[in-house]
């Protein structure tokens, strides 16, 4: 899914991940969600691995506490 709840505003974002982290999984599926701005949904989407894209073409793969740890410390 590209730009997951992009046109979305705060509240409705959160609801949308919820209920799509359930379908995902009563389904057994995986998904796959990119998204520029995360901030209002990814608490909600509560993904297993992420994978922070850099500007000079890196990328790191994390787990959700690592994600907050190095990500979100303004949210604590």
């Amino acid at each position: 899914v590209d730009e997951f709840c992009s046109d979305l505003d705060p509240f409705t974002a959160k609801i949308v991940a919820n209920r799509f982290r359930k379908q995902v999984i009563k389904s057994g599926r995986i998904a796959i969600v990119a998204a520029a701005h995360y901030e209002h949904f990814w608490e909600a989407l509560k993904p297993t691995r992420l994978i922070v894209l850099r500007q000079n073409a890196s990328a790191k793969i994390m787990n959700h506490q690592e994600f907050t740890d190095e990500f979100c410390q303004h949210a604590s």
